[in-house]
């Protein structure tokens, strides 16, 4: 909150709330990004190491991946855990078919994060430290300063603004891409920089051509002529000069009869 960051807390007691109520917490306050902070266990009490979780594949929300990426990095190299494994940011199938329903709810970039174990007896020592958990705390606040400084993308639409297209009318509809850096100003500010060979645009499941107006960083793309009445999901993909990928949910395009 100091940053200037608004926070929103799913609990500030210690309370059960439901897994999905979590996110849906999230989803109705309109957050950037959803953090579900952990500790983990295991049989072997030795076991002490650090993971973060995204939600399904690769190629389902590549935003999850960059703040896993940077939360895990922060987590390692502020905690010094003695272990680490080979690849620290993994996927939830990994451990159900559905994934983890705090993540799989929620309709930002969402990780959940393992810092160390507290089944291992001298970190759950540490654990009970409030001066360790104010490090941990440090840790992922630095992971989340080290994301925001290469710039949080979204994707826009601003024609037609309502994403309401009714049939026999024109199909044509503008997005507006925010890199997330040009808006702080400074010198150069005004440069492109967007990745250009990072743009794609996706109907439901099909992928859609666009014409890329690079002066007003937009993207003019025409709907199938057959497109059927009814809700349809656009996904604008794209990345910044950093390589951070858009953060903006699929963006809704409802059809209706003329």
């Amino acid at each position: 909150e100091q940053a200037g960051a608004e926070v929103v807390m799913t609990r500030e007691q210690d309370i059960d709330v439901p897994l999905r109520e979590r996110a849906e917490i999230a989803n109705r306050a309109g957050c950037d990004l959803f953090i579900s902070i952990h500790h983990n266990a295991a049989p072997n009490p030795q076991a002490n190491y650090t993971t973060v979780w995204y939600h399904g594949t690769v190629d389902d929300n590549p935003a999850s991946l960059d703040l896993a990426r940077h939360l895990c990095q922060a987590l390692l190299d502020i905690l010094q855990l003695p272990q680490q494994i080979p690849n620290p940011v993994l996927s939830d199938l990994l451990m159900y078919d559905n994934g983890f329903a705090v993540l799989r709810y929620a309709r930002m970039p969402a990780v959940l994060t393992e810092a160390s174990f507290h089944s291992n007896p001298q970190q759950e020592q540490r654990l009970r430290d409030p001066e360790y958990n104010r490090l941990e705390a440090r840790a992922l606040f630095i992971g989340l300063a080290r994301y925001a400084a290469g710039g949080l993308p979204r994707a826009e639409l601003t024609s037609p603004a309502d994403g309401v297209i009714r049939i026999g009318q024109t199909r044509r509809i503008t997005v507006r891409m925010d890199d997330g850096l040009t808006a702080r100003k400074g010198w150069g500010h005004e440069r492109w920089k967007i990745l250009s060979g990072t743009i794609s645009v996706w109907l439901d499941d099909s992928r859609l051509d666009f014409e890329l107006d690079r002066p007003a960083r937009q993207l003019r793309i025409t709907l199938p002529p057959d497109l059927s009445p009814g809700s349809h999901r656009l996904r604008v993909h794209f990345q910044n000069m950093y390589k951070h990928s858009c953060i903006s949910p699929p963006l809704q395009i409802r059809v209706l009869p003329g």
